[in-house]
């Protein structure tokens, strides 16, 4: 989960789909 600190435009991509945080 720390892509959402990595960067803040990814909050919006987490959130749409937290499936990807794994893909990254």
């Amino acid at each position: 989960m720390n892509a959402r600190a990595l960067m803040p435009d990814d909050l919006v991509i987490v959130e749409s789909a937290p499936e990807k945080i794994d893909t990254l």
